[in-house]
């Protein structure tokens, strides 16, 4: 068993048994039973069943699909004190796959950062701040964290659709960051 506090306050308990628990102020978000009758351990956001190769983490779109409605979401990763959201498209210059963003993240604000993908591609994404202290997520097409408090990470994309780079910053501090993305088919 894993336990955890992020930079925010949250603590997060896991477990081989795919026992996920997120508690923040009061709230509690738990995932306790496996999504199938087999010996292997239920899928989490930070360990989907398939396999990783090289780094790269791979979904399949039953990882990403919250048919259970037991998958965790933006509601259940983002810090309680966040109040205000601001989203930013992203979008390659011609014949480019990656781009650099520079940017500053108010205190009580989380970042998104929007990106059209087809299912297979991988993305690739990295994140400096100030004092290393903000933190990102990915959310998939349907909601779904493919990533969760990170600093870099490589995901093959298992749907078509708009995914979502969120960065978190401080509750009480404004951070400068930068976020590099990249697309590979």
């Amino acid at each position: 068993m894993a336990v955890s506090v992020s930079s925010w306050g949250a603590i997060r308990v896991s477990s081989t048994i795919a026992l996920l628990a997120t508690v923040t102020v009061g709230c509690i978000a738990t995932n306790p039973t496996p999504t199938s009758n087999t010996a292997e351990p239920a899928a989490s956001p930070a360990a989907p069943r398939s396999q990783q190769s090289q780094n790269i983490q791979v979904f399949t779109p039953e990882d990403v699909s919250n048919a259970s409605g037991i998958a965790p979401t933006a509601s259940d990763v983002l810090p309680i004190w966040v109040t205000e959201f601001v989203s930013f498209p992203v979008q390659f210059e011609r014949g480019r796959n990656s781009t650099s963003r520079r940017n500053t993240v108010p205190a009580k604000t989380s970042h998104s950062h929007e990106i059209q993908a087809r299912a297979g591609q991988v993305l690739e994404v990295k994140l400096s701040s100030s004092e290393n202290a903000a933190l990102l997520n990915i959310f998939a097409p349907t909601g779904v964290v493919m990533v969760r408090e990170s600093t870099a990470a490589a995901v093959q994309l298992p749907l078509d659709g708009e995914y979502a780079i969120g960065v978190i910053g401080q509750a009480n501090a404004v951070m400068d960051y930068t976020l590099e993305i990249r697309i590979a088919d």
